[in-house]
C-alpha cells in the first residue's frame, strides 16, 4: 500500500506541475490564462504517467546519468506518441502537431520536446524526488496520505468521466459535417465550439492547433494511402521489368 500511495503522490504532483507549466507557457504565448489539458481539473495526466514510469524504471540507474537521460527521452517520447495515436483514434482528432518542428516523427513527437523530457527526468530523479517528494512522504502519516489519495482518485474519476463526455461529442459534431476535407471539418467544428458553452470553448482554447476528422475524411485518407501503396507497387514492378528486360537483352547478345 505504501508503494501504491507513493506512486499516486508522484503521479498527481507531476501532473499538476505539468499543467502549471502548460498554463504558464500559454500565458506568455496568448497573454491570457488557459486551462490546458483534456481534464477540467488542474492536471495533465501524461506528465504524471511519464514521471511514474521514469521513477519506477530509472531510479535504480541513478548513478548512470547519461543512461537515465537517453532512456527517459525514449520512454517519454514513446508515451507521447502512443497517447497522440490513441486519442486520435478515439476522438478522430489530432490534438497536437509538431510537423512544423525539425526532427519530428509523424508530427506526434519531436527532438526538441524529447530533449526537454530528458532534462525534466534529470530534475525529477536528482532534485525533486530526493529533496521534495521523498521527505514529504517520509514525514507524513501514511494513513493521512492514503485517505487523501482515495479522495483525489474519486474526484479524478468524476472529472475524467465528465471531461471525456464533452470531448466525445466532438466525434458526433465532426460526423455531422458533410465533407471529407480535414481543413474544412476542423474549421467548421472550431466555429461550432466558439459559439457553444464554456466547456467546449475551453477545449478549443486548450488545443488551438488540433485537426479534426470524420468518417468521410478517414475513408478518404485510407483510400489515398492505398492508392499510394498501389502506385509504389506499380513503380517497383516497372523497375523490375526494365531490369529483367535489360538482362534478357544482354543475354541474347552473348548468345
Amino acid at each position: 500500500m505504501d508503494t501504491f500511495v507513493y506512486y499516486v503522490v508522484i503521479f498527481y504532483f507531476y501532473s499538476f506541475i505539468g499543467w502549471a507549466q502548460e498554463v504558464i507557457q500559454s500565458i506568455f504565448k496568448f497573454k491570457k490564462f488557459i486551462n490546458r489539458g483534456f481534464l477540467i481539473g488542474p492536471i495533465c495526466p501524461v506528465y504524471g504517467f511519464g514521471s511514474v514510469m521514469i521513477t519506477f524504471f530509472l531510479k535504480k540507474y541513478i548513478d548512470q546519468p547519461f543512461f537515465v537521460f537517453l532512456t527517459a527521452i525514449f520512454i517519454c517520447c514513446t508515451l507521447e506518441y502512443f497517447t497522440s495515436y490513441v486519442l486520435e483514434k478515439l476522438f478522430k482528432a489530432r490534438w497536437w502537431d509538431y510537423s512544423h518542428m525539425k526532427f519530428n516523427i509523424n508530427g506526434r513527437i519531436c527532438l526538441e520536446c524529447g530533449l526537454g523530457f530528458g532534462i525534466g527526468a534529470m530534475a525529477i530523479l536528482y532534485v525533486v524526488n530526493p529533496y521534495i517528494i521523498d521527505p514529504i512522504f517520509a514525514h507524513t502519516d501514511i494513513k493521512v496520505l492514503t485517505y487523501v489519495t482515495y479522495v483525489i482518485l474519486t474526484v479524478q474519476a468524476i472529472d475524467t468521466v465528465v471531461s471525456f463526455s464533452f470531448i466525445s461529442k466532438l466525434k458526433n459534431i465532426s460526423n455531422s459535417i458533410k465533407s471529407d476535407n480535414t481543413e474544412v471539418i476542423t474549421r467548421e467544428v472550431k466555429s461550432m465550439l466558439e459559439a457553444s458553452t464554456r466547456p467546449y470553448r475551453r477545449i478549443l482554447e486548450s488545443f488551438p492547433d488540433m485537426q479534426i476528422n470524420n468518417r468521410l475524411s478517414i475513408i478518404k485518407t485510407h483510400l489515398e494511402e492505398q492508392r499510394k501503396k498501389y502506385m509504389r507497387y506499380i513503380e517497383k514492378n516497372k523497375i523490375k521489368y526494365k531490369l529483367a528486360k535489360r538482362k534478357a537483352k544482354k543475354d541474347r547478345k552473348r548468345i
